[in-house]
């Protein structure tokens, strides 16, 4: 049964008794105003094809009347919004009292960031692109203008990227440049007029092959240029489980990429003086039962210092297998615990979920070789204490190579955070480890109806707590994780359980 229900349609009186009604708003989640035309669909999801829809009015609202009592859930949708808390969380349970169910919808405004860009003299440039770092890429107009659209809350770091052409060794061109402080989107208003005035710098050529495992040279390989940096902490992969790996070597944004040419041979024409690292990377047809097997890639680390650096050979290797052993300490042992290689050397490349052998050693199918931190994955009730692997390299970069092994011993984490949200109304509780020199493990978690919440298995440590109404927690948003230490409520985790009293803090959202 497909039930269509209009806005402001009321069942009749003799079926009040054995229907049910809900009513609501759909609202802007930072300015709190009423959405108008957004969908609403109501559903059982235990019975296929009983929907209930309707639309919102100019305020916002939406009624639905004459619902078969049951347990709901909901879905709501608008062209250039995105799709955000349910106030109160669902299900909802319509019919068991005359009163309507009362739900509040919020949805997230994208945003459309435009500008331009200009060379040093003011002069709008003609070919290029504007980069959303750790995200996407759009071109730059003949006129110099831009246009990033979709963007949601938060804060981001532009590079606007020249197009580089060959110029005498030395010539002083513009260049890769970033804006000097991450830009901030509220979600309540586009942003126009925003302008990046490209930096110079003396520019060299970087050039040379790419052979395959044989010596051979290899066509058609994507080559990144990537500069080499050092990192502060940071955090790595997202969900109810984070993971923040301390200060350390690493790569920032790709400034280039170029493919190799049919002889192998690929070059970087305007390239500034600096620590670079080469990554490439290539593989076969990803829908073949072998795909695992046809990944390859290659690195190479260089010095550009005032003069072209040529003739390099960047080699490529093919991935290898490779085991693990855990050993679960006082923990209980749990099939379900992660490992993560995260690349650190540039290199773009998947990575393929260990499986476990009866006797508990793991075995990776496909690793690539090249350097790597090794991250062991938390969960309730157990945390990581060491990876050992020819010494301690539990959040040290490592290279991973053909014959390498490792062991990772875990610890029972027994400790736990639990408390309050003042005016929750669906908002989300973080959790965010102090300090991270190796490894720690973040939490997020939504507040109950009634306010209340709770984190079990905690890993011992100093954090951060905070609560903010949002859909989720962005970990790539620097920015935001770093308000969230500083704004948050300091507490501290033993092996016991730990209570806290926050309040909504609304300008983490």
């Amino acid at each position: 049964m497909r039930v269509i229900a209009p806005v402001l349609i009321f069942a009749s009186l003799c079926a009040a008794q054995t229907t049910g009604s809900v009513e609501g708003a759909v609202v802007d989640r930072v300015t709190g105003a009423g959405i108008p035309d957004a969908s609403v669909t109501f559903y059982i999801r235990t019975q296929q094809g009983a929907i209930y829809e309707t639309t919102t009015d100019a305020s916002g609202e939406f009624r639905i009347f004459g619902m078969k009592p049951s347990s709901y859930e909901v879905r709501f949708e608008k062209d250039g919004y995105r799709f955000g808390n349910k106030i109160p969380a669902q299900p909802y349970i319509v019919g068991e009292t005359p009163r309507p169910v009362r739900i509040r919808l919020e949805m997230t405004r994208m945003v459309t960031l435009s500008g331009r860009v200009v060379d040093p003299d003011g002069n709008p440039i003609s070919q290029g692109e504007v980069k959303v770092v750790n995200r996407n890429t759009v071109p730059v107009t003949p006129d110099g203008t831009f246009t990033i659209r979709d963007l949601e809350p938060g804060s981001y770091t532009l590079g606007a990227i020249p197009k580089a052409t060959r110029v005498p060794e030395g010539a002083r061109v513009p260049v890769v440049t970033y804006s000097p402080e991450p830009t901030v989107i509220r979600g309540d208003v586009d942003i126009s007029g925003y302008e990046i005035r490209l930096e110079t710098a003396e520019v060299y050529r970087i050039s040379g092959i790419v052979l395959d495992e044989t010596g051979n040279p290899k066509p058609k390989v994507s080559v990144q240029l990537l500069p080499r940096i050092q990192s502060g902490g940071r955090a790595l992969g997202g969900g109810d489980f984070i993971t923040f790996v301390g200060p350390g070597p690493s790569v920032g944004p790709e400034e280039a990429r170029v493919v190799s040419a049919e002889d192998g041979s690929f070059e970087f024409p305007a390239v500034r003086s600096g620590e670079w690292q080469l990554a490439g990377v290539s593989s076969g047809p990803i829908d073949s039962v072998d795909a695992i097997k046809n990944f390859h890639n290659g690195v190479l680390s260089l010095v550009v210092a005032n003069h072209s650096v040529e003739n390099l050979q960047l080699r490529q290797a093919p991935s290898f297998k490779m085991s693990a052993t855990v050993d679960w300490g006082d923990a209980v042992s749990n099939r379900r615990a992660g490992i993560m290689l995260a690349a650190v050397d540039g290199r773009n490349v998947p990575t393929f979920p260990p499986s476990a052998d009866p006797n508990g050693t793991l075995n990776f199918p496909a690793v690539t070789p090249g350097q790597y931190l090794i991250l062991p994955q938390a969960g309730p009730g157990f945390y990581p204490v060491s990876v050992l692997m020819s010494g301690e390299v539990l959040g040290k970069p490592v290279d991973l190579l053909p014959g390498s092994s490792f062991r990772v011993t875990y610890k029972a984490a027994n400790g736990s955070v639990h408390g309050t949200v003042d005016d929750c109304n669906g908002a989300i509780v973080v959790l965010i480890p102090k300090d991270v020199q190796t490894v720690g493990f973040g939490r997020v978690t939504a507040c109950r109806a009634d306010g209340t919440f709770d984190l079990p298995g905690v890993a011992p440590g100093d954090y951060s707590a905070a609560a903010f109404r949002a859909s989720t927690l962005d970990p790539r948003d620097s920015q935001l994780l770093a308000r969230i230490v500083s704004a948050g409520t300091s507490v501290s985790v033993a092996q016991s359980a730990v209570s806290v009293k926050l309040s909504v803090n609304p300008s983490l959202e």
